[in-house]
């Protein structure tokens, strides 16, 4: 029962597919933009970025789902941004300050 409802929890709130593609894509850009620091600074910042946005976008990502079957297009898309956008800038917020 317990499995279950922790599953389920997990299934609502992570998408694991798009935080899959969101690390090594983040990655990249902050390894090149980092690159003139020295190989080392761009490995390492590459690598922070990559788990920073492994964590972010599983979650960000599954709120944009959870407001797509709404019909009313301005309100789905509304919500879709507004949402993730502001969740992302608090954990941004807490994470950086």
């Amino acid at each position: 029962m317990l499995n279950k409802r922790l599953a389920l929890f997990y299934n609502n709130m992570f998408n694991i597919k798009f935080a899959a593609i969101s690390a090594p894509v983040n990655w990249l850009i902050a390894a090149a933009v980092n690159a003139s620091h020295g190989t080392l600074e761009a490995l390492a910042s590459g690598g922070t970025q990559a788990v920073a946005s492994f964590l972010s976008t599983r979650f960000t990502a599954r709120l944009v789902q959870h407001f797509s079957p709404i019909r009313n297009r301005f309100a789905s898309y509304s919500l879709g941004n507004l949402v993730p956008g502001t969740a992302t800038f608090v954990l941004s917020y807490i994470v950086f300050y």
